[in-house]
């Protein structure tokens, strides 16, 4: 196996960054063609000017990239600051000690989540050595399950991108080293390796503390909705798990008596564990759960409204009951996601289950996996037969939102 390397840009490795940003996101998904400099083949932007760029290599070769804009050295611009909502947290931490990260790209030959951890794992050790008490970052909605598992925690509003789709404001608090250890975050492991300590003085455990608080008080929540608080305590289930939350889900969406979801709601023990890390989101019409080739982190189950599946720019399948399973395959296969799914006129609201999660539950629910994976077998085959064998029904996805592969 080849050896990664992963370290801080100097002022000429940038432009490699900007050519493999170039590959994934202009030449691989069609994004960013009006901003991209063709001639030199970069994709670049005025913020990269101030922030700090980290590299993966391997073999010779830079396989992924991620840009780090810290409050102290580089200066927020306003769109920033209310895109990231970076003023509510005004109250607690100062934005010098504030960092934002974007620009994600892994190149297709990549080990998509060993470099991930990898990048993420150097920027924790980077901001706890330079006293960065927050980062927040936006991850697409298939991707919040690889983040959670890191230790970020969702907060404030949803984001619409016109390239990405649904966007998930998401926070890591720093110093929070209980919440790594219990999650088995391998950024503990990269912290405790990097000679950081466990042991927090009180002001900063103060910190540590009201920013926790401050980021489960602004979960994402759906807009128009609140049947008795109910999302509320959906929000609330991520750390503190509600005895009565499968039965809430039961009673609100009356799931089909066959779906993955009523199986779940009659185990609750099962539920309520699963349901620890699941989120709840509402899409507007075109929005992108998911692309063809993309690593899901989640499986998803509609709640309300209606998904359409297809690849190639076209779609056979919708997904239109309560319950209806979205992103089964990848669970089976561990492979990269052979489908588009596209929220439908009329939007669609859906139940993020973590995948990370799902595998811990089932080594001690035998019933429900053995349930699981008869269900999303199923489910799959339903998808796989729709799409290759009925291209009479294709209609066209959102062309906005999906690109053609």
């Amino acid at each position: 196996m080849t050896d990664t390397t992963i370290y801080w840009a100097n002022s000429e490795d940038k432009s490699r960054a900007y050519r493999l940003r170039y590959e994934v996101e202009v030449e691989g998904q069609g994004f960013f063609f009006a901003e991209a400099d063709h001639q030199r083949r970069w994709l670049s932007d005025s913020d990269d000017e101030n922030a700090r760029i980290l590299l993966a290599r391997e073999g010779g070769r830079v396989v992924g990239t991620m840009r780090l804009r810290w409050g102290h050295e580089s200066h927020f611009t306003q769109i920033s600051r209310e895109d990231y909502g970076i003023q509510q947290f005004a109250p607690v931490v100062d934005s010098n000690a504030i960092a934002i990260v974007d620009r994600l790209a892994l190149s297709s030959e990549s080990s998509y989540v060993t470099h991930f951890v990898d990048l993420f794992c150097q920027t924790a050790v980077f901001a706890e050595q330079h006293g960065i008490e927050l980062v927040v970052v936006f991850c697409q909605a298939h991707a919040v399950g690889h983040y959670q598992l890191l230790g970020f925690r969702p907060y404030g509003s949803l984001h619409h991108h016109p390239h990405y789709g649904l966007m998930v404001p998401m926070a890591l608090v720093v110093g929070d080293f209980k919440h790594f250890r219990t999650l088995s975050s391998p950024l503990y492991k990269a912290l405790m390796n990097a000679g950081s300590e466990p042991v927090v003085l009180p002001e900063r455990k103060h910190t540590i503390t009201r920013l926790g608080k401050l980021i489960e008080r602004n979960r994402p929540v759906t807009s128009e909705f609140d049947c008795a608080n109910f999302l509320q305590r959906v929000v609330a289930s991520f750390t503190r798990p509600s005895r009565d939350l499968t039965a809430e889900l039961q009673r609100q969406y009356r799931p089909s008596s066959r779906s993955l979801l009523d199986k779940i709601l009659r185990d609750p023990e099962a539920g309520n564990i699963l349901l620890q890390y699941s989120h709840i989101l509402e899409c507007q019409h075109g929005d992108v759960l998911f692309r063809r080739g993309e690593q899901l982190g989640a499986v998803y189950i509609l709640l309300e409204g209606s998904v359409s599946v297809g690849r190639n720019g076209y779609s056979t399948n919708h997904i239109d009951y309560s319950g209806g399973l979205v992103g089964e395959a990848t669970f089976l296969t561990r492979n990269p996601s052979a489908f588009d799914a596209v929220a439908d006129a009329g939007g669609a609201k859906v139940l993020a289950l973590n995948l990370g999660v799902l595998n811990r539950m089932f080594k001690h629910h035998d019933a429900l996996a053995a349930q699981f994976l008869q269900y999303i077998s199923t489910e799959q085959l339903s998808t796989q037969m729709a799409v290759e064998l009925a291209p009479a029904r294709q209609h066209r996805l959102n062309p906005l939102a999906v690109q053609a592969a």
